[in-house]
């Protein structure tokens, strides 16, 4: 802190002593002889703000008398002797306003005159005009909304959030956020996948994969944790979050994340994910780490992309410590003892009584009880929050029984008020039946000493399942009125013990509020239960002594109606209450085909409307406007008359909202399949109908099919060698029946370019060849081709992909201009498909190169030659910016637009239009064309300007790849899992010939 205290009053009095001295003329009475103290008497009053400038009074000296003489100085003065002034500073006044990067400055004075200036910190807020801070000349970066499900500032409405992908720390409306960053180096082996060139980290369950993050605050706080995530094969998902391990503030939390139809669909197609919210953490001041694991509560895997981090509390959040044990707990007497936090707060808490008797001749010496035997029960919950989990300890005979701090009350069955409820013994000790269909219930009784949460403990035998459940009424009737149902499911070895014992086991886990005095439990059937419920007896442990609403009195304050939400209030006993909205119901009550309440249209119910981008045959390309019946997850699918294509996949799902339209965006290229009439919008319950128009549906005669795959990697760079093998030639096998009269692979045939993988190509290619003799396979070469350990071996690749086996076929190889390694086949309505290889692996410099002058000469040349024809070319690395790069980076994924290679396609696609272009390498799957930033880059034929490209998925990873359809004036480009031997709707694409 800056301080700066004025100097004139000192000035002033210095002034004023001199003045004085001069101004006085000493007599000669007035001269004291050597012998006395020298103490002048000074009639003009001292300013008393000399005292620092002054000195202290001196102790008399002794001194040898002499003859007086005349002073040549002047005397010693000293002041008056009361206390110093001390400086009394009040109110700041602010003189020079802070910006976001500079400090401003503070004012206060003290009565004396005196003034205490002080720095006001920098806001770090920016004030940006025309995307430019004026203050710093920061630019202002896009910021990407988030909706919260949470009210994190307390003003009524649920937060948004903004953050920036190439920011690590920014502030928006008051909100700080700071951004995770993910550690390789800690986090280890971790199961990574990648949707349109987006990685995602993956937590399998039951595996001990760990990932780690790195998150640096500036303060401490509470912090909330905005998950960053991608759902792909289900719709719940869960892990374990450690932060800060080993350190005083570690926090764990385990979560498990339901999704609904809405937010799943969205993460499903989208390339980036969803954002999850709900995990309140105390960060520290500086660098936190936390790690993520396997949770126990997860079904599936868990897929990660980043996490971020906002500051909604900048209170202390305490994590006291057990440091010392002020009194011991007994029998019957509570102890204590003292909890300190890190930041020096303590706090005395008491422990629990302890429940332990010393029982001397059948009687406890410290409070009197008789020694009653009590059976132990191992809890599945800590319900005392000790860190371990409970142990309960019960008696037939003992309805009140203390143990180790926690009490216990029984629930008595009372037959009295139970109904047609069916009785067995097991060794002398009775359970009770209630029957799956609803016709019997159980009543006990339980008498509590005061209100509050408890835990029922259910005694309960198995017999002939694994899976129970039972609904139950708490206090039926009243306004403690709680109703739950429940369904136990048990693994083998419990099943085993339960059947066993003649006792049965015991099931935790339902909490509820009960009331002094007595409180009655009614039990029947649950109507998720298969089988009929054995019964023993109810225990209570009372767990917690504030009071648990149970919102249970309803009262409707406003009725839905088609457009406007209502209100529902529910009250607690206690009178607090909490007000639910009702959504809108949207039913419309139309006359003249006109809501009389909301003025809307009647659209009617259905796929009310299919408008096509494009007005040719055979082009899906548009908008489909639904309007549903009910509200729900709606699945869009190829059909004809009888249904659905079964060989098809869906074509896109989305969330509808009943009575409303919602529409859905087919890409532009996607293409209506041979065989499709119909397209079909279903959910769980309605399906609805759209015919094709006639002239919209593709009639034109094919005249071929080929295959078109890429990235079959040979070895094992997806498992053991022969998994790539096997989808290579289950591939063969799915083109063969599909009458492909061809197969090209373009490139990265192999993994680490070892002979061995050439070999492993070939093989299949051979095996293909014993039920294919008629569908020659013809390759290209891509980067692995040409990697380390070996640069590209024309020979070696020569050998192992060319003159394979005797094809009965008419395609040939067709070389010119002495070129023997890059070659066109013939096909047969005149078209041709060029084979380009790529001989070197070289990215991301000015000069890199991927192929040779003398081949880009050749394409040249091939390109003019077949100007007015149809030319598919295959080549493997994709072109920087353009259909096959999800990265938008210079990171060895690209053709560089620096480069002479980019260059020279550029100019070639920009004249040659009749030009589709294959290509492979990034191994981006066909999702990316679903919606995002890279929804153009798996086909895009760039408004007949340029050549059409198209990216190829990768085989040997995916399984994924075309059949490509030629008929006279289409080309359909036919999306294929081969490992699950169906088309894809959504990537089944279309263009003109």
């Amino acid at each position: 802190m800056k301080q700066t205290f004025k100097i004139a009053p000192l000035i002033c009095g210095a002034i004023l002593l001199l003045m004085l001295v001069t101004s006085c003329k000493l007599q000669p009475q007035d001269i004291p002889s050597a012998t006395e103290d020298i103490t002048p008497v000074v009639s003009t009053p001292v300013d008393t703000s000399l005292t620092e400038a002054v000195p202290a009074e001196t102790t008399p000296q002794e001194t040898t008398p002499k003859e007086t003489a005349p002073l040549a100085t002047t005397p010693e003065i000293t002041t008056p002797d009361h206390p110093p002034h001390e400086h009394l500073f009040g109110e700041e006044t602010l003189t020079k306003e802070p910006t976001c990067v500079q400090n401003g400055t503070k004012i206060a004075y003290c009565s004396c005159g005196e003034s205490l200036e002080t720095d006001v910190p920098a806001t770090g807020r920016h004030d940006y005009q025309d995307n430019v801070c004026v203050w710093c000349q920061k630019t202002e970066l896009e910021l990407i909304p988030v909706s919260s499900k949470y009210d994190a500032d307390g003003d009524g409405q649920k937060d948004t959030y903004y953050f920036s992908a190439d920011i690590a720390q920014r502030c928006f409306n008051g909100i700080w956020l700071w951004a995770g960053n993910y550690d390789k180096t800690l986090s280890g082996a971790v199961s990574k996948a990648s949707a349109a060139g987006i990685e995602h980290w993956y937590i399998e369950r039951g595996t001990d994969q760990r990932l780690t993050y790195r998150i640096t605050v500036p303060e401490n706080g509470v912090y909330e944790m905005i998950l960053h995530m991608r759902l792909k094969d289900g719709n719940e998902r869960g892990a374990k979050y450690i932060f800060n391990a080993g350190t005083s503030i570690e926090q764990i939390f385990e979560t498990s994340h339901a999704f609904d139809a809405t937010a799943l669909g969205q993460a499903q197609n989208e390339t980036i994910g969803t954002y999850m919210y709900g995990i309140r953490v105390y960060l520290q001041g500086g660098e936190n780490i936390f790690s993520i694991v396997s949770t126990t509560q997860s079904p599936n895997s868990q897929h990660f992309r980043e996490f971020y981090f906002v500051w909604i509390a900048q209170e202390h959040t305490h994590n006291f410590v057990p440091t010392a044990i002020i009194k011991q707990p007994t029998c019957n007497t509570t102890g204590q003892k003292t909890l300190v936090c890190e930041c020096g707060e303590s706090q005395t808490v008491s422990i629990p009584k302890l429940g332990e008797h010393n029982f001397q001749n059948g009687f406890c010496e410290i409070c009197g009880e008789a020694d009653i035997p009590l059976f132990a029960s191992k809890s599945d919950y800590d319900a005392d929050g000790n860190g371990e989990k409970d142990t309960y300890y019960f008696s037939p005979k003992l309805s009140n029984a203390a143990k180790e701090g926690t009490h216990l009350w029984a629930g008595y069955y009372n037959a009295t008020l139970s109904t047609n409820v069916n009785t067995v013994v097991t060794s002398g000790i009775s359970h009770w039946y209630v029957a799956a269909d609803g016709s019997e219930y159980l009543v006990y009784s339980v008498t509590v000493p005061e209100d509050g949460i408890y835990e029922m403990i259910l005694h309960m035998r198995l017999k002939d399942g694994a899976e129970r459940g039972a609904k139950y009424i708490f206090n039926e009737g009243t306004v403690f009125e709680q109703v739950f149902e429940t369904s136990h499911a048990f693994d083998a070895q419990t099943l085993e013990s339960a059947r066993n014992d003649t006792v049965g086991t015991y099931m935790y886990g339902i909490r509820v509020n009960l009331v002094a005095g007595t409180n009655t439990i009614k039990i029947t059937a649950a109507s998720s239960s298969p089988k009929t419920q054995h019964f023993r007896d109810l225990y209570f442990v009372k767990i917690g002594e504030l009071h648990e609403h149970a919102y249970l009195l309803k009262s409707v304050v406003s009725a839905p109606t088609c457009m406007l939400d209502g209100e529902v209030r529910f009250t607690c006993s206690c009178g607090d209450s909490r007000t639910v909205l009702l959504p809108a119901t949207q039913k419309h009550t139309y006359v003249d085909e006109i809501c009389t309440v909301c003025g809307q249209k009647d659209l009617g119910i259905g796929i009310v409307a299919y408008d096509f981008i494009s007005d040719k045959a055979g082009f899906a390309g548009g908008t489909v406007s639904l309007v549903p019946e009910v509200s729900g997850s709606y699945t869009l699918y190829w059909a004809d008359e009888n249904g659905k294509l079964s060989s098809y996949t869906a074509l896109g799902s989305f969330a509808a909202a009943a009575g409303k339209v919602t529409t859905y965006t087919v890409h532009q290229n996607t293409a209506i399949p041979e065989g499709a009439t119909r397209l079909i919008a279903v959910s769980a319950e309605y399906q609805y109908t759209y015919v094709i128009p006639q002239e919209r549906l593709l009639t034109s005669q094919k005249l071929y099919t080929f295959g078109a795959i890429s990235d079959t990697h040979q070895g094992t760079r997806y498992g053991p060698e022969s998994l790539s093998y096997e989808r290579l030639v289950n591939a063969g096998r799915i083109l063969s029946e599909k009458n492909a009269v061809l197969v090209g692979i373009n490139g990265d045939i192999t993994y680490i370019n070892l002979e061995s993988e050439y070999i492993l190509h070939a093989d299949a290619v051979k095996e293909i060849f014993e039920f294919a003799p008629d569908m020659p396979v013809f390759t290209t070469a891509g980067n692995h081709e040409s990697r380390d350990p070996y640069p590209f071996d024309k020979e070696r690749y020569l050998q192992y992909t060319r003159n394979l086996a005797d094809y009965d076929s008419d395609l040939t190889y067709v070389y010119s201009d002495g070129n023997d390694l890059d070659y066109v086949i013939e096909l047969p309505d005149g078209s041709v498909i060029i084979f380009l290889h790529q001989i070197y692996y070289d990215y991301n410099k000015a000069e890199s190169r991927l192929m040779d002058d003398s081949q880009l000469d050749w394409l040249g040349a091939r390109l003019e030659q077949y100007k007015d024809r149809t030319v598919f070319l295959f080549f493997h690395s994709p072109m920087q910016g353009k259909v096959g790069d999800f990265d938008d980076y210079d990171d060895g994924l690209n053709m560089c637009t620096y480069t002479e290679d980019y260059k020279r396609l550029d100019a070639y696609f920009q004249q040659y239009t009749n030009v589709i272009f294959f290509n492979g390498h990034s191994h981006g799957s066909f999702d990316a064309v679903l919606g995002g930033e890279y929804s153009d880059r798996v086909i895009n034929e760039y408004n007949g300007e340029y050549a059409t490209l198209v990216h190829i998925p990768s085989l040997g990873q995916s399984q994924l790849g075309y059949i490509v359809h030629v008929y006279e004036d289409r080309i359909v480009f036919e999306g294929y899992d081969f490992g699950n031997d169906q088309a894809i709707a959504y990537a089944t694409f279309i263009s003109e010939k």
